[in-house]
């Protein structure tokens, strides 16, 4: 998945699940701890990213990046606020990828739900159409 994006990977299985082309079996209560669950996960993603850019921004290493003929202890700060937040490959825009892809979970969990939902109204009204059927007044037998 590191060379495609969130919506590569998860959009065409979201868009089976809204056409009703994905099919699943379980407990509702199921849906709600899935959905928490990637609350939870794209929460803890960001406070991540949040620590990531406050160590990418700190002033201060502690390694003697300020002394100037410690050229490597410079060297080193600046790779690690690359690694942070301002180079390729960074953390932020990693954990970035984990938010998306979390985000895409989320969404094709929730499609499932609704279609799911979708599925127990239309059986609701036909059981109920099919229960008056059954009654006296309407011709049915008990």
């Amino acid at each position: 998945m590191a060379d495609e994006s969130a919506a590569q990977v998860f959009g065409p299985m979201i868009e089976k699940a809204k056409t009703g082309g994905v099919s699943l079996k379980v407990d509702p209560a199921v849906f709600l701890t899935l959905d928490k669950a990637m609350d939870r996960r794209m929460s803890e993603l960001r406070q991540i990213q949040a620590i990531v850019n406050t160590i990418g921004e700190s002033q201060s290493w502690g390694l003697g990046e300020s002394a100037p003929p410690l050229t490597s202890a410079q060297t080193i700060v600046q790779r690690f606020r690359q690694k942070a937040s301002n180079g390729a490959n960074n953390a932020f825009d990693t954990l970035e990828g984990h938010y998306k892809a979390a985000e895409q979970l989320q969404t094709l969990f929730r499609t499932i739900r609704e279609r799911f939902e979708q599925t127990d109204q239309a059986f609701a009204a036909r059981f109920h159409e099919l229960k008056l059927a059954q009654r006296p007044e309407h011709g049915g037998g008990r």
